[in-house]
């Protein structure tokens, strides 16, 4: 009875033995494959962060080249000096608000009412029709109350209404 025992305990190390060998193997290949994940997300990151300053790039040379199109367009279709300077520092304020620079985009509309022959209130409204067919010409659909509701733009009319 006792040898039966004994080669009971011996099975029963033999299989200790192996489980802790599988287990220490299955632990290794745990580690691998998290050593491997966490490689893969840092490349991963990495080419996101990549991808972001070519899309950012891409959209820096696409607004040169609707500038210079814009530009091209202003120069050939409108004959007065002062209205091409408007219609461009218009554009410029637009495209400005597109990219999320508001303090640029007051900048050029204030800038644009030195070149405009309009009234206030006309240049603020073609302000607005510009900034409309800009965007559409984009393909984009501008948020007017958004845009009319946003604190630079009331600050900007608090601005042009005021007495001198």
């Amino acid at each position: 009875m006792d040898a039966i025992n004994l080669e009971t305990t011996e099975l029963d190390q033999m299989s200790v033995t192996q489980l802790q060998a599988a287990l220490k193997k299955s632990q290794d290949h745990v580690y691998q494959l998290q050593q491997a994940l966490e490689e893969s997300q840092f490349q991963q990151q990495q080419t996101q962060a990549e991808l972001q300053q070519v899309k950012s790039h891409w959209l820096q040379v696409q607004t040169e080249l609707d500038r210079l199109h814009y530009q091209q367009f202003v120069c050939t279709q409108i004959p007065s000096e002062r209205q091409q300077q408007y219609q461009l520092l218009v554009w410029e304020a637009w495209s400005s608000y597109r990219q999320g620079e508001i303090a640029q985009m007051v900048n050029y509309l204030q800038q644009s009412l030195r070149w405009s022959s309009a009234s206030k209130t006309k240049t603020v409204s073609d302000w607005i029709k510009s900034f409309t067919e800009f965007s559409q010409q984009k393909g984009e659909n501008l948020q007017v109350r958004d845009f009319t509701e946003s604190s630079e733009w009331k600050k900007l009319i608090f601005q042009l209404t005021k007495p001198h």
